[in-house]
């Protein structure tokens, strides 16, 4: 009789663990990689979420201190009992002015209708920009806005109109964008064909008040 070699029974099962134990393996890293995934992509959407929550908590914040800036510094009272006057006979006007201003008088300004410029030096370091006070013949507030708009598209934009009363006359303060990324300031007053043109950066209360300050003589 031939001898037939028989496989080991105890080889049998060894394979047979192995076997298993691989299946284990294969199915615990699959499992590991698609918790990783799944996690990887709730923890990124959480932090999406969280990013968007903390800028919009950063403009509430932004909103709020201009707003409060704002109301503090339109509350703010100046007191003008120690201020200069400044009269123009010509132009039959006159306004208050802080006394450690000076001023500079300019005829016949650079823009279109400037006729008369009164460009003052506040001394003050927070204002980049000299403010003026401007007369402009023939001329009416609604051009003095459309000029504003028109200047320099799409930077230059009025944002606020506002109606106000100076000395009897119906006067408009207007705030708007500018190209350099200030906001500025104008308080016009019409009277026959003439617009005093108060310019300055927004929320100036001190130019506010030599605005305010503002008295026909004639």
């Amino acid at each position: 009789m031939d001898n037939v070699n028989q496989p080991a029974a105890g080889g049998s099962k060894t394979g047979m663990w192995v076997a298993l134990v691989l299946a284990i393996v294969v199915i615990g890293v699959g499992a590991y990689f698609l918790f990783a995934r799944d996690n990887g992509t709730n923890t990124n959407n959480g932090n999406s979420i969280s990013n968007q929550s903390v800028n919009a908590q950063a403009n509430r914040n932004i909103n709020t201190a201009l707003n409060s800036n704002s109301e503090s510094n339109t509350n703010l009272v100046v007191e003008t009992n120690d201020w200069l006057t400044y009269q123009n006979i010509e132009y039959g006007f006159t306004v208050k002015y802080p006394k450690t201003w000076t001023y500079q008088v300019s005829q016949q300004g650079g823009k279109e209708n400037d006729q008369y410029e009164i460009a003052f030096d506040t001394n003050r370091s927070d204002v980049a920009l000299l403010p003026a006070i401007t007369v402009k013949e023939d001329w009416s507030i609604e051009q003095e806005i459309d000029a504003i708009n028109e200047s320099d598209p799409p930077y230059t934009e009025v944002r606020s109109v506002e109606q106000l009363v100076i000395d009897g006359l119906p006067a408009t303060k207007v705030v708007y964008d500018s190209t350099i990324g200030l906001a500025f300031e104008e308080v016009l007053i019409p009277r026959n064909t003439v617009v005093y043109v108060f310019n300055s950066l927004a929320a100036d209360v001190e130019f506010s008040a030599v605005a305010t300050s503002f008295s026909k003589s004639k």
